[in-house]
């Protein structure tokens, strides 16, 4: 499983306004997506990754294929479960974002996510899902 938490690393050009970044090669994560963009209500922006790789440092982009990532004003990033509660937390909803870091939560939602993002492919949605 990628790690969801890069201590020390930071991008090194941190956006003004938070931003979840996913494959933009999915239409899965497209659709996911723009449900949480209708959550967020304009607090937190999203991008598909790719055009983003080569800005992240190296650890941080061999986990964008596998994994959502959240890039907040500092420049750190998260990813996975992680890095959807910090998006969450920002977007003004803290009581979702902190159930899914919920010590006795958490391993189950990790889980959850993990195996979502290895099957993404399975679920319908417009849009190639990489294998």
């Amino acid at each position: 499983m990628p790690p969801e938490k890069f201590p020390g690393l930071r991008h090194s050009n941190p956006p003004l306004k938070p931003v979840l970044l996913w494959d933009g090669d999915c239409g899965f994560c497209a659709r996911s997506a723009a449900q949480f963009r209708r959550m967020a209500k304009g607090r937190v922006a999203d991008a598909p990754v790719q055009p983003l790789l080569n800005t992240l440092p190296p650890e941080i982009a061999a986990t964008a294929s596998a994994q959502i990532l959240f890039l907040d004003t500092s420049g750190a990033v998260t990813g996975g479960i992680r890095g959807i509660s910090a998006a969450l937390k920002a977007a003004g909803r803290p009581v979702l974002a902190g159930v899914l870091v919920f010590p006795l939560f958490y391993p189950l939602f990790r889980l959850a996510y993990r195996l979502i993002a290895r099957l993404r492919f399975l679920f319908p949605a417009p849009g190639a899902c990489p294998r």
